[in-house]
């Protein structure tokens, strides 16, 4: 036991080693070295993207109905106003 000296450093860190030898707790240890690990490592990774927006181009679309539109109405008028459609209704 050491009574009238003055501590030196090595004093200390023999403390240290034994104070840690004795309360070691790993879920502590984490704690503690985590926060600091994130701060010291530096980032390796990082991403880019590019993004291309083209403009739509009409001229390439073709209609899939070639009829005119008046046309297809009095044909699709007649299908329904035909006999066979309406005497079931009725």
């Amino acid at each position: 036991m050491i009574m009238n000296r003055q501590l030196g450093m090595a004093d200390y860190t023999g403390m240290l080693r034994r104070q840690k030898m004795v309360d070691h707790d790993p879920y502590r240890d984490c704690a503690r070295l985590g926060p600091a690990c994130f701060y010291a490592i530096p980032a390796k990774y990082t991403s880019t993207s590019a993004v291309l927006v083209e403009g739509h181009n009409h001229s390439k679309a073709c209609p899939i109905v070639t009829a005119d539109l008046l046309q297809r109405m009095v044909t699709m008028e007649q299908q329904i106003l035909s006999a066979g459609r309406l005497k079931p209704m009725i």
